[in-house]
């Protein structure tokens, strides 16, 4: 009889990664009452595959504007998980993980810097309005922080973007009309990408 082999691929390697780690989002004078603090960091981990071949374009629904800005750039994966902080270290453990994915057929294009942040934004806009966060009734995060790992499979032109997003959830009162910041920290981290 015939002896099948698994079919071999090139591996996926690291080309590039990038962390900002977590930092307040609020100053004292930013015009936010912070009325109370989860005790733990939520984090989640999007994986974003940029194809070599360009599809055909397709109309897909999006929920916001960022998302549809990145959804047509990018197929995404997502698998989350909480984590607790631990104690001066400032580092997380995951104390529960749970696996969701979830995919999405979209037209890749090049991997600029520009789609490295829309794919952060997109991330953090994610975690943000997740059902788990709505549960607890947060609506900002009093401490934010992202890491960004790229990958290109083998030798070819074939990339993939791993962002992982945690922030420690809050209910906030905005004094004035103002809006929560909808941006992550220190996104010039990204350039040169």
């Amino acid at each position: 009889m015939f002896e099948l082999s698994p079919r071999r691929e090139p591996p996926w390697d690291v080309v590039d990664h990038k962390e900002v780690s977590p930092v307040p989002s609020y100053l004292p004078d930013s015009g936010v009452t912070i009325v109370s603090i989860f005790p733990n960091d939520i984090s989640r981990t999007f994986t974003f595959n940029c194809p070599s071949k360009v599809q055909s374009p397709r109309r897909t629904h999006s929920r916001s504007s960022s998302v549809s800005s990145i959804s047509s750039l990018l197929t995404l994966s997502r698998s989350s998980s909480n984590a607790s902080s631990e104690s001066e270290g400032g580092s997380s453990t995951s104390s529960r993980a749970s696996s969701r994915k979830a995919k999405e057929d979209v037209r890749p294009t090049e991997l600029s810097p520009q789609t490295v942040r829309d794919a952060i934004v997109f991330a953090r806009n994610e975690l943000l309005g997740s059902i788990e966060l709505r549960k607890l009734g947060a609506n900002v995060f009093f401490f934010e922080g992202w890491s960004v790992t790229k990958f290109r499979k083998g030798s070819s032109d074939q990339y993939r973007l791993q962002v992982c997003y945690t922030g420690r959830p809050a209910k906030a009162i905005f004094l004035s009309e103002g809006a929560p910041p909808t941006f992550p920290p220190f996104l010039d981290v990204t350039e040169g990408w």
